[in-house]
């Protein structure tokens, strides 16, 4: 892939991804996605990173979560092995969300490694004892939020 394309891909995760960590009162995840109405867009990064895509129709959000769409909503979500490869190829281009993913990448290279089926989301549960590494990360992520 050539670099004006990673660029354009990193500008569009600025805009519609997400790169964080998620807390429970009992679990923490890192949950790494992107969301658009442009299926062509979305197709694109499952091409090149893999994750699982997900679709949700205009009628699933008004009978869902009772919210009016205009369009069908895609979104890929990346497992820790996918995200982790896509946001090392987008970090040098990421403008908006570079604090989030560099934050995201050091919780994901501390976390112990784990089996990923193909296909899989990101597993549903950290790999045991990993809650308090990512307690820190999910602290720092949320100071870079509300200073």
């Amino acid at each position: 892939m050539n670099e004006s394309t990673v660029a354009w891909a990193a500008g569009l995760f600025d805009g519609e991804g997400s790169a964080l960590i998620s807390h429970t009162s009992t679990s923490y995840a890192i949950v790494v996605t992107i969301a658009n109405t442009n299926r062509e867009a979305i197709s694109f990064f499952h091409r090149n990173w893999g994750g699982r895509v997900r679709v949700r129709t205009v009628k699933e959000w008004v009978e869902r979560y009772g919210r009016t769409a205009n369009h069908d909503s895609y979104r890929v979500d990346f497992d820790h092995a996918e995200a982790e490869r896509l946001l090392l190829d987008l970090y040098p281009y990421l403008v908006v969300k570079k604090k989030e993913a560099e934050i995201v990448l050091r919780a994901l290279v501390a976390l112990p490694k784990q089996e990923v089926t193909s296909g899989s989301r990101f597993p549903k549960k950290t790999p045991p004892g990993s809650g308090y590494i990512l307690a820190s990360y999910y602290e720092e992520l949320r100071n870079l939020k509300n200073s």
